[in-house]
């Protein structure tokens, strides 16, 4: 749709997804308050520690066209797992990123972490931080009032029920009417393979303070008892 057709037909609504408006908060909210400030705004989160694995898994599935293997970044993704999340939490831990102050966590992630060469052609970088959702969702809400962002968990769409309902949300917040979705069947799988144990443990350390200002940011809907993500296990 261009510009034309938005002024001459005032009630089309057009829109867009990608996760990587989320990483880079610092480019794209201040784009898209300058462009289109009265947007509406959704957010789907998962929990962390799955997002990360998920990331992973995504990006060393050699199945696809050698365009969709240059978009994953297979070429530049780690040969393993462990390999991955270190590096970026030694990046991480190198700019700043920390959750001992939270507004400083938050500048040290705009001006120093996303200052790195992060290619923006391809997914195979940022496997921890992307899970950092109160860092980035923050940027947005510095240049967009509360209202106008919708967040939702990706659980909660597991079930087609629960899909239907997070539907309603959408289209209710975006001011479109109701649509019910005709083919609810899971896409983009890739299997069922876990993560290590350790690295699963290790990640949900990571993530927990994180989480914490994700609950402190968006309110108790998001604490752990309510979104049931990965939680260390308990100090023996």
């Amino acid at each position: 749709m261009c510009i034309r057709d938005r002024v001459k037909y005032p009630s089309l609504m057009c829109g867009e997804a990608t996760p990587s408006y989320l990483l880079h908060a610092d480019l794209a909210a201040i784009r898209m308050k300058a462009l289109a400030p009265n947007t509406r705004l959704v957010a789907i989160l998962r929990d962390p520690v799955e997002r990360c694995w998920s990331h992973y898994q995504m990006c060393t599935d050699m199945v696809g066209t050698p365009q969709q293997l240059l978009n994953r970044g297979c070429h530049a993704t780690p040969p393993s797992f462990e390999q991955a999340i270190g590096e970026d939490m030694e990046c991480l831990a190198q700019t700043g990123v920390t959750p001992d102050k939270f507004e400083d966590a938050k500048n040290s992630f705009v001006l120093s972490y996303l200052q790195q060469d992060f290619p923006m052609d391809h997914g195979g970088h940022s496997w921890v931080s992307r899970g950092l959702y109160a860092l980035q969702l923050s940027v947005w809400l510095d240049h967009f009032p509360r209202e106008q962002l919708l967040v939702v968990r990706l659980e909660e769409m597991s079930t087609p029920e629960g899909l239907s309902a997070v539907t309603a949300r959408v289209m209710k917040h975006v001011g479109l009417p109701e649509y019910r979705i005709k083919d609810l069947e899971p896409k983009n799988q890739r299997g069922q393979s876990k993560i290590p144990q350790e690295l699963r443990e290790r990640l949900a350390q990571f993530y927990t303070p994180w989480n914490l200002e994700l609950e402190r940011l968006l309110g108790p809907g998001w604490s752990p008892e309510a979104t049931g993500w990965t939680q260390p296990s308990p100090s023996p």
